[in-house]
């Protein structure tokens, strides 16, 4: 079973199997719902070895504009999941 604690403040995201052991190389894919309604996709990557994702950091100032992240985390052998929240606070 996959479980996860996402880090909204800091917009981070933990994923660990049943017994809470870090998942690492787990892939993680953001999409974001501007304010004005656009969905668009807006980050991907793979958990660290500590089986965290930080799923906001980019080189851009576009944070304000962000409504909502949805967040897909995909596990080739505990499944898949789909987590949504707001952006952290600036």
């Amino acid at each position: 079973m996959l479980t996860y604690n996402c880090l909204e403040r800091f917009g981070v995201i933990k994923v660990m199997d049943a017994n809470r052991k870090p998942r690492p190389a787990v892939y993680v894919k953001a999409f974001v719902k501007r304010k004005d309604g656009k969905v668009e996709f807006y980050k991907d990557g793979y958990t660290d070895i500590r089986g965290k994702f930080d799923y906001v950091s980019l080189n851009t100032d576009t944070l304000s504009s962000i409504d909502k992240f949805a967040i897909l985390v995909v596990d080739d052998e505990l499944g898949s999941l789909v987590h949504e929240t707001s952006p952290p606070p600036q």
